[in-house]
């Protein structure tokens, strides 16, 4: 079991709250045999009243060994996502203006015609091989399915995908990682390689 808050950006000028919370709950199902591990999780995002963020996450994911000595492992995230925007202290929210610039006194039409509130789901898969003893390979695919998450159903906003490999060597005493992350946003590319290092020295130092 894991639990977090954070609270960001502390003393912002306009006195934003944001406020950042994660539970998180896994179980092995291990009878007589394994039959992997389930898990569910909570992150929720939240800036005062004005907007929040909320996703729940069920998991699985289930190990495999073969007499070769190759290991398999794979998992999924089943991810009820939810957004809302809030009425405001101040007004905004239902106080929208017109194209010049003038106070209509009501609700943007955006959120008279398709509410303030909206739901998506979402899958991610991810997949790790052990081809040799010291060598691990790994895929994984958030957002799947790209899910819309817009108000408007004519003005679409989707989640990216993205695709993360990944490849580490374990030595005795060290390991060296590569990462290389693609993903589409708003129908750009966008591309991040990661590279890292680990060595145990004496003492207990890493």
């Amino acid at each position: 079991f894991s639990a977090q808050y954070s609270q960001m950006y502390v003393g912002l000028w306009d006195k934003s709250s944001l406020g950042y919370s994660f539970a998180g709950i896994a179980q092995p199902l291990k009878f007589k045999n394994d039959y992997g591990t389930i898990g569910f999780s909570w992150l929720s995002f939240t800036s005062g009243s004005l907007y929040k963020e909320n996703s729940m996450v069920l998991s699985y994911g289930k190990f495999f060994a073969s007499k070769t000595n190759h290991m398999f492992s794979a998992g999924i995230n089943l991810k009820s996502l939810s957004l809302g925007y809030g009425l405001d202290p101040d007004g905004y929210s239902t106080n929208a203006v017109d194209p010049d610039g003038n106070a209509t006194g009501s609700a943007d039409t955006l959120f008279q015609k398709f509410g303030m509130n909206k739901s998506a789901f979402s899958i991610d898969l991810g997949f790790q091989f052990r081809p040799f003893k010291n060598y691990r390979t790994g895929l994984a695919i958030t957002n799947l399915n790209e899910p819309g998450i817009s108000l408007n159903p004519v003005d679409p906003v989707k989640l990216s995908r993205a695709i993360s490999l990944g490849i580490a060597h374990t030595g005795k005493n060290f390991s060296i990682v590569a990462d290389y992350l693609t993903r589409q946003i708003n129908q750009v590319s966008d591309y991040r390689l990661s590279l890292a290092g680990e060595q145990n020295l004496p003492a207990g130092i890493g």
